[in-house]
């Protein structure tokens, strides 16, 4: 299995950018949006080095792209341990309410115990 904790700490450590393509590049490549949400392969290649590759292409010899599998497969494991983490949490939060309905239930009773003795806690 692969390890959700590194998945975790790699998803982390990649940032999602909004970039604008350059005239000369959206020219080059027909993209029809200027404006895009991304990742800069030069970022994501010193955190998923497999993910980079260098091409040529679109008149560069040292055109860097980025494959999102490794990415996508980082995200499914990030999320597994996010999953896991927020029902470990749940599991906690419910037995600290258990618990204090306990306590809760003893202070009143004890409360009721000692005002039959002419006290109170």
């Amino acid at each position: 299995d692969a390890d959700k904790d590194i998945c975790y700490q790699t998803i982390q450590q990649i940032s999602l950018r909004r970039f604008e393509y350059s005239d000369s590049f959206t020219k080059i490549t027909h993209a029809s949006d200027k404006r895009v949400l991304g990742f800069v392969a030069q970022e994501v290649s010193s955190v998923i080095p497999k993910a980079i590759y260098t091409e040529q292409g679109y008149g560069l010899s040292n055109l860097l792209t980025l494959s999102v599998d490794q990415i996508q497969f980082s995200q499914v494991g990030a999320l597994q341990k996010v999953i896991s983490d927020t029902e470990a949490m749940e599991s906690t939060a419910f037995s600290l309410v258990t618990l204090t309905s306990d306590v809760t239930a003893r202070i009143s009773t004890l409360n009721g115990y000692l005002a039959d003795r002419g006290g109170n806690v």
